[in-house]
């Protein structure tokens, strides 16, 4: 009982006392913010925590209509804290140690599943707009996409460069864009600032799965 009650009143463990249900929903997403939790089971959470007052409370109807954590933050008065954590992160996860043995490049076989790139048609958070968003919170140059087409010989390899034809050949699509910044993401280790799955799975993972 008691644990079933904690669910909607997390403070009920507190020797000083049960707090009000807005301090409980702001102490969780305080947590929420500095430990990356998801949307989906931060919505959950505070949805449980108001209960019927989803329904009456501003600031509940604002929660179920959130689309993201930063969305929920915001409803709650807490979107300073998620833009301080989020930005935290973003430098931390910016020192990273490079293997020696790597090259001028680092390679990342990464493949779209057909039905995330129909999703995404309309969607906000791309990896080409997440890796756009990151440039711009750390002030840097926006992101230039080329693609690159090799013709190796015994002397030489020659490199051409042509985005706009690649964009026209894919169907406007922009699909060469969304695979060059997911592996950008990846390869400056910032693959948890997108939300979703992104990568086709193999044959053996679905078959794990």
């Amino acid at each position: 009982m008691v644990a079933r009650r904690a669910l909607t009143c997390p403070s009920i463990f507190r020797p000083e006392g049960i707090l009000r249900f807005d301090e409980d929903v702001k102490n969780f997403l305080h947590l929420a913010c500095k430990y990356d939790e998801g949307y989906t089971t931060t919505k959950y959470v505070v949805q449980r925590i108001l209960g019927s007052k989803q329904d009456q409370d501003p600031r509940g109807r604002q929660t179920v209509l959130a689309g993201s954590v930063k969305d929920i933050c915001k409803a709650w008065g807490c979107d300073e804290e998620y833009e301080s954590c989020r930005k935290d992160r973003m430098r931390k996860h910016c020192k990273r140690e490079f293997n020696n043995e790597i090259g001028e490049y680092e390679y990342h076989d990464v493949t779209f599943p057909l039905k995330r790139l129909k999703e995404a048609q309309h969607s906000i958070a791309t990896p080409k707009c997440v890796l756009f968003n990151y440039c711009r919170d750390v002030n840097t140059e926006k992101p230039i996409y080329h693609s690159m087409s090799y013709v190796k010989s015994s002397t030489r390899e020659n490199k051409t460069s042509d985005l706009k034809a690649a964009l026209k050949y894919l169907g406007g699509n922009f699909v060469l864009v969304k695979v060059a910044a997911l592996a950008a993401l990846i390869g400056l280790n910032l693959r948890h600032l997108l939300e979703g799955e992104w990568e086709e799975k193999t044959q053996d993972e679905y078959g794990d799965a």
